[in-house]
């Protein structure tokens, strides 16, 4: 009973010291905030959604492993901080996701009798690709143009084309 209580202690402290206050409610300092056709959308969760089990995970974050072919990047955007998710965008970054600027292309997608199956080739190859509500971004690049591993966090931007227009965005989340 006691490690539980420690683990809830800890979560409530590294919350504390890591968010932000909007309108009175407390948000996660992650953030993504994007522009796509003229209209902004956000991404930043309630600190309180952090404690239910049963919530989606907190998103904008980066998963990185270097000991893998490479890492994610998620980030679910809606036209305000509350309202429910519009763009879903999913980003597979190679191995050296924290170095430079990445290119998503669908060069040789045709090769493939899936879009999973080009999925899977890429996460294999460390080839970066994404995607915003399942479908394929094209030409598109992110970038992290600075991080602190030490410290855990990471800034970057992201630009991609897609069937609506070209979404851009910037965040800062956790590593």
């Amino acid at each position: 009973m006691k490690i539980k209580h420690c683990i809830t202690a800890f979560a409530i402290a590294f919350s504390l010291t890591s968010c932000e206050k909007h309108e009175g409610e407390l948000y996660l300092k992650s953030k993504c905030t994007a522009e796509l056709n003229g209209k902004t959308y956000i991404d930043q969760t309630r600190i309180e959604q952090t404690f239910n089990p049963f919530a989606p995970t907190a998103t904008p974050y980066i998963e990185y492993n270097p000991e893998t072919t490479g890492g994610w990047f998620e980030t679910d955007l809606g036209p305000d901080r509350d309202a429910p998710a519009e763009y879903f965008i999913k980003i597979f970054i190679p191995k050296d996701l924290l170095k430079g600027e990445h290119l998503t292309s669908t060069a040789g997608r045709s090769m493939f009798e899936s879009d999973l199956d080009y999925k899977v080739y890429c996460q294999d190859n460390g080839i970066a690709y994404a995607t915003i509500g399942g479908e394929l971004v094209d030409n598109g690049t992110f970038e992290i143009t600075s991080y602190d591993l030490d410290n855990g966090w990471a800034y970057g931007r992201f630009s991609l084309p897609f069937s609506e227009g070209t979404i851009t965005g910037q965040f800062y989340c956790g590593i």
